[in-house]
């Protein structure tokens, strides 16, 4: 079973270390430096705000100044500016006051402090745990589009804290994570689904494939690759030659030309036309690439004309065709963990 990685944003990552700050509870964070114009807007003051935090090539950094416009952001309201200064605070250790402001920010919905009070609620360091409390503000950060709050919700339905045990909300929510682009979330489905996944339809099993190697968690769709590359069907076809594609641009696993090749060359001896194109290409560069394979490899034309009877007849079409949609688009809820 492949080891979940829980990865959270930086800003979600650092509170959890808030209460151990170095800094403790006797540096006051700056507030007497004199106040930005009132002219100002507050998205501009928290920008600014950032170019001093970090320092660039024409603003040196400069905390106190930074803080300072932190701040006069985030008693202007703007949210963004209201959840950051309750980071910031935290990390200096700051509690009280740090947790009021991500109150305020997460009760105006901002998604990234609800998402935030959420995981303090459920870690139970800085503010006693209350799973219960956590799941209402972590559903109020999915609901506003947070990845992150999306998958600790799922994390709660998984393990039935704060909240029933329900596995079918927690594949929705990791779901709408995974759609977010929170590629943790699939690591999570995966080690929940995987037993469900492999007793799918093959056909259904490609289309979860080809869903998370579509960008969203390559690592995922490995697995289910490579089981289905074991058989000898249009199915297998497609899936060794996704596997191929995979080696050749390392995704989800290490490049590998050897095996990048093996794949491919599966592939194209199964009929599939895309990957008889993409070896006919290679033969043409380098005509005894399959020497290794076969005792009687064919030759570039020869692939370059069943690539053709199969409808390929450039990289581009052969591309499309790899990863156009299987069949319909992602099976429901009832068949596979891909469902909205």
């Amino acid at each position: 079973m492949r080891r979940i990685l829980y990865i959270f944003p930086l800003l979600i990552a650092a509170v959890a270390s808030a209460a151990f700050s170095p800094h403790g509870d006797g540096v006051t964070p700056r507030r007497d430096v004199e106040t930005a114009d009132d002219s100002v807007s507050p998205e501009t003051m928290f920008r600014l705000s950032a170019r001093y935090e970090r320092g660039d090539d024409s603003i040196p950094a400069d905390s106190a100044r930074a803080m300072q416009l932190l701040y006069g952001a985030a008693e202007k309201g703007y949210l963004p500016a209201c959840s950051y200064l309750g980071y910031r605070l935290l990390r200096l250790g700051h509690n009280k006051e740090g947790l009021e402001w991500i109150e305020r920010a997460a009760v105006a919905g901002d998604a990234k402090a609800q998402s935030n009070l959420g995981f303090l609620l459920t870690e139970g360091k800085i503010v006693r745990r209350d799973y219960e409390k956590a799941a209402f503000w972590l559903r109020k950060g999915a609901e506003s589009g947070s990845a992150t709050a999306a998958s600790m919700l799922g994390d709660l339905y998984r393990d039935g804290s704060g909240v029933p045990r329900d596995s079918a909300a927690a594949e929705e929510c990791y779901m709408a994570a995974v759609d977010a682009g929170l590629a943790d979330a699939a690591y999570k489905l995966e080690d929940m689904m995987s037993a469900k996944w492999a007793s799918l339809p093959c056909d259904s099993q490609l289309a979860l494939a080809l869903y998370f190697y579509s960008g969203r968690a390559p690592g995922v769709a490995i697995p289910i690759l490579e089981r289905l590359a074991a058989d000898g069907d249009d199915v297998s076809a497609r899936a060794a030659a996704l596997l191929g594609d995979a080696y050749t641009r390392a995704l989800g696993v290490r490049y590998d030309h050897e095996l990048s090749l093996m794949y491919y060359w599966k592939s194209a001896e199964l009929g599939y036309a895309p990957a008889q194109f993409v070896v006919g290409e290679l033969l043409e560069i380098f005509p005894d690439a399959l020497d290794s394979l076969t005792l009687n490899p064919p030759s570039a034309d020869e692939l370059m004309r069943r690539a053709a009877d199969g409808g390929i007849n450039s990289a581009k079409e052969a591309t499309e065709a790899l990863f156009s949609p299987v069949g319909t688009t992602a099976p429901d809820s009832d068949t596979s963990a891909v469902s909205h």
